[in-house]
């Protein structure tokens, strides 16, 4: 089982994984405290995922409600908060630009410290781990 903490409308949210890889994304929704009308059911019945379903786990009973990838998982955070959901894009285009400090100033707004510590090392320094691009960016 892995964490990360994301935030979500300006507050820290544990984005759990199990050991497969999947995220409950109801689970995901309760602690983001969004209404009941971003819910994963409603996500999931708009226009853009009707042709996905099948790519969604729905579970029953105590660990029961809809399993997605961490991509997926994403997604519907950014249908949770505006604002994350503009700094991975914010991210992906510094990367695009080769402006790596800028790309982790944007993962750092976007996830809480436990995922900063990711980034930077003992001393504080940006890794390198954003560097290694592939060619096409």
């Amino acid at each position: 089982m892995r964490a990360f903490t994301l935030k979500l409308n300006g507050q820290n949210v544990p984005l759990i994984e199990n050991d497969e890889g999947m995220v409950n994304l109801n689970e995901l929704h309760k602690l983001s405290g969004e209404p009941g009308t971003r819910s994963p059911k409603r996500w999931l019945e708009l226009d853009r995922q009707k042709d996905r379903k099948s790519d969604f786990l729905k579970v029953r009973g105590r660990s029961g409600g809809i399993w997605a990838n961490r991509r997926d998982a994403l997604k519907y955070a950014g249908y949770l908060s505006e604002e994350f959901e503009d700094a991975v894009y914010e991210a992906f285009e510094n990367l695009m630009d080769g402006r790596t400090e800028a790309a982790v100033a944007a993962v750092h707004r976007m996830y809480g410290k436990a995922m900063r510590d990711d980034f930077t090392g003992a001393t504080g320094r940006e890794s390198n781990r954003l560097d290694n691009r592939p060619e096409w960016m």
